[in-house]
């Protein structure tokens, strides 16, 4: 499964909602809905209304979405909630995208990434299908906007990419989160 690993801030995730809705894309929240009918993130305004909500969203473009997404749903408390499982229509990109917590007194940013599935169930025929070459062109092209300006951070066997935004919020501060202040003192050479 491509997955790139990251650290990004609120500005650097907002540059990369911001160039999806450029190239007229949207995102949908992977959210636990009350009817079988999604939100449809297609501004920054809606993004940040939804970031206390929802940690995953679907990223969405029409150079690569072929097939609605379908719903499952569960029964919770008495009431039946809807939610759209991962890899069954589409297809989609995966954007995980955690908010920054509050700890001990210090700002901490936690770990995401952008992934996809090279196959997805069609909600059509009920087949297993391969991801569009489309996909993997758009996710190539937000793969390089997150890399661009940022540096790489080996953390055990993974690498994660801190967001150029982000590691100036790093020289002020911020923590990342399960990243040391030794770790952070070899890749934080002044002037990089």
């Amino acid at each position: 499964m491509p997955e790139l690993s990251f650290y990004l801030d609120t500005e650097d995730k907002i540059n990369l909602v911001s160039f999806v809705f450029a190239q007229n894309g949207y995102l949908i929240p992977a959210l636990q809905y009350s009817e079988p009918k999604h939100s449809i993130v297609d501004s920054t305004d809606k993004y940040l209304s939804f970031v206390d909500q929802s940690v995953l969203f679907f990223i969405v473009h029409e150079s690569f979405f072929d097939e609605p997404l379908t719903w499952s749903s569960f029964t919770k408390g008495g009431r039946e909630l809807f939610y759209m499982p991962q890899r069954i229509g589409g297809p989609t990109i995966d954007f995980l995208s955690p908010g920054a917590i509050h700890a001990d007194g210090m700002r901490v940013v936690g770990q995401g990434s952008i992934s996809y599935y090279p196959t997805f169930m069609s909600s059509e025929t009920a087949q297993n299908v391969r991801a569009p070459k489309a996909q993997d062109t758009f996710y190539k092209k937000l793969m390089s906007l997150v890399k661009d300006g940022g540096i790489s951070l080996k953390l055990s066997k993974r690498i994660f990419w801190i967001g150029n935004k982000t590691l100036a919020q790093v020289r002020n501060g911020t923590k990342l989160m399960n990243v040391s202040d030794e770790t952070l003192k070899t890749i934080l050479v002044p002037g990089d």
